[in-house]
Order: C-alpha cells, then sequence, then structure tokens
C-alpha cells in the first residue's frame, strides 16, 4: 500500500525548496511507470497538486512535473479518468501561470495516444473540451494558442462529434483556426 508515501509526496509538492518539490514529482512519477494501473486511484489524487506546480518559473521544477505526468498518463492513466481535475486547473481558480504548461501537456498527452481519448470515452472529456473552449477567449495569447492548439488535437483524435458542442460555442475565427489547425495535424 502506497497511499502514505504519496501522501507524503503530495505534501512535498508544495514545499519551498525546488529541489524537494522537483524529487517528490519524480518520485510520484516513478511509482506510476512501476505500478502501472495498479497506480491509478493515487495518480488521479495527484493529479491537481502536480498541475498546480507547473506554475513554478525553475525549470528544474517544471521538467520534473511533465516528466511525472508524462508517466503517469503512459503508464496509470488516461485523460478520459480526470477531465474534472484538468478542467478545474485551467478553470479561474486555476494559476495563470500554469496554464500554458497544462495546455502543452495536453496536447503532448492527446498526440502520443490518441487511442486513450477516442471512441466511447470521448464523451467524458466533456468538462476537459469546454475548459478549453472558454480559453481560447483568453486574454493571454500563450492560453489562447494552448487551447486552440489542445482542441485541434482532440479534433483529429476524436473526430467532430464530441467536440461539436464546443465548437459551436466558438465564433467563426477561432473555430476556422482550430480546425485548419486540426487540418495541417492531419495532413502532416
Amino acid at each position: 500500500d502506497y497511499h502514505e508515501v504519496v501522501k507524503t509526496l503530495r505534501k512535498l509538492l508544495s514545499d519551498s525548496m525546488v529541489v524537494v518539490v522537483a524529487t517528490s514529482a519524480t518520485a510520484i512519477g516513478n511509482l506510476a511507470n512501476g505500478l502501472g494501473k495498479e497506480f491509478a486511484s493515487l495518480a488521479k489524487g495527484s493529479i491537481g497538486s502536480l498541475l498546480d506546480r507547473l506554475k513554478e518559473k525553475d525549470k528544474r521544477v517544471t521538467e520534473a512535473v511533465h516528466a511525472a505526468l508524462d508517466k503517469i498518463f503512459a503508464k496509470a492513466l488516461t485523460l478520459c479518468d480526470v477531465p474534472e481535475e484538468v478542467a478545474v486547473s485551467l478553470g479561474p481558480k486555476g494559476a495563470a501561470k500554469a496554464k500554458p504548461e497544462i495546455f502543452r501537456m495536453l496536447k503532448r498527452v492527446v498526440d502520443t495516444r490518441p487511442s486513450s481519448v477516442s471512441g466511447p470515452p470521448a464523451k467524458n472529456l466533456k468538462p476537459l473540451m469546454e475548459a478549453c473552449g472558454k480559453a481560447t477567449g483568453d486574454s493571454s495569447p500563450d492560453i489562447r494558442e494552448g487551447a486552440a492548439a489542445v482542441l485541434a488535437s482532440l479534433l483529429t483524435a476524436c473526430g467532430p462529434a464530441p467536440l461539436k458542442s464546443t465548437l459551436d460555442g466558438l465564433d467563426e475565427k477561432k473555430r476556422s483556426k482550430v480546425e485548419s489547425m486540426a487540418g495541417g495535424a492531419a495532413a502532416a
């Protein structure tokens, strides 16, 4: 049972020392890598803490967190398992500095594992799709671009049906941008 270990590692993620935060993120990623699906419930509880640490300026922390998230999504979870957790991090209560990094991670996850978000599980992604749709109207260009890139990747992976309501909520300019990005990705 790794519950206590992960609980302690999550606590250490909020430490003020950069090395402690990076090491604890690395440890969570290594647990996910080694335990795989057995780590899913503990990984799900760690996602919010990890996403929150993407706001750090220190490159060691963001790289360690990205590596941990990559291992979690490769071995323990899919995006369909945690759409609410990710949507909360992208919502108004999420750290603005973390959002571009979260979009970067989401795009990477969708592009490297499109089968994890396509088919029937795609309907579970509605909160995530809505958060991305809202973020296309953000005042920060990094957040707008990131959100459009994630929507384009989801459009390529899932097809237009699951994204219909999200795309219908976008103005014509944003919608055509997402569709052209998806078309470019499909052609590549």
